[in-house]
């Protein structure tokens, strides 16, 4: 797996191992193992998006990946109607690998495509870790 090359300015400060389709830790072995990447909390940002709409959209963090990484979402759309995620394909990232603190991939995109900086944006929904903890 290559290693992150900073785009954007950013320098990765984190470690992670990525789980997809559900597949879940301990049982279940990671889809994607010991990627570099960089964390970023965005709490304040994400709940000042989301307040108009449901809990689904929020995030709490953003992460940047090289454009290689294998990272999805499951958000199939929504139309008119709201927001739409597909359940039975949850992906989940664990900081820094399986042992670690969850988080659920809320949205990917790809942003500076055919520039120096094109990486994968990820938006991150921390779930509950294992008190105390520096995972995060």
């Amino acid at each position: 797996m290559p290693v992150f090359s900073g785009g954007a300015g950013s320098t990765a400060n984190a470690t992670c191992d990525i789980f997809h389709n559900n597949n879940t830790p301990p049982a279940n072995n990671p889809d994607v193992t010991g990627v570099s990447f960089t964390l970023i909390p965005s709490d304040r940002t994400a709940h000042a998006a989301a307040i108009q709409t449901t809990t689904t959209g929020r995030w709490t963090h953003v992460a940047l990946f090289d454009k290689s990484v294998d990272i999805r979402d499951s958000y199939v759309g929504g139309g008119p109607t709201g927001e739409g995620w597909d359940a039975t394909k949850t992906e989940r990232v664990y900081v820094p690998d399986k042992n670690g603190t969850p988080f659920i991939v809320i949205f990917v995109e790809r942003v500076g495509r055919g520039t120096a900086n094109d990486l994968k944006r990820a938006y991150l929904q921390r779930q509950a870790p294992t008190w105390p903890t520096s995972n995060i």
